[in-house]
């Protein structure tokens, strides 16, 4: 039996850039930073663990849309293999990240709109 599913939730580490691809379809590249609790003597400690998430078509259009860098996110996916030949040392390279079947979204972040666009008074500098 083979069963290749991964399901995280954690914070962007990045603000999300749509991509259009010449055969229409959209895809974004999330950064993703989850944090993994351990013990360091008498004290528990939040390491990051940071992931790379692809999203295509729609959701990918939304995730540009709704999320921004610090945004919670929750992602269902798959796991997948990135190679490439690294143009400096010709090695070959290769990581693992996620390929999103299905995101969504966490609460919105103090002061964010809809659209993911930042929200002041009249009253307060905007710097």
């Amino acid at each position: 039996m083979n069963l290749n599913k991964t399901i995280i939730a954690g914070r962007l580490t990045r603000d999300p850039e749509l991509k259009a691809l010449p055969n229409g379809n959209s895809v974004t590249e999330l950064g993703l930073a989850v944090n993994q609790r351990t013990k360091k003597g008498e004290e528990w400690v939040d390491d990051p663990i940071f992931l790379d998430v692809s999203v295509w078509g729609r959701q990918a259009e939304n995730a540009c849309q709704y999320l921004k860098k610090g945004s919670v996110a929750l992602v269902e996916g798959r796991l997948t293999m990135d190679q490439w030949e690294d143009k400096q040392s010709g090695q070959k390279r290769s990581k693992i990240k996620i390929t999103a079947q299905n995101l969504q979204f966490g609460p919105r972040l103090e002061g964010q709109t809809q659209s993911g666009a930042s929200v002041t008074s009249g009253d307060e500098i905007p710097f």
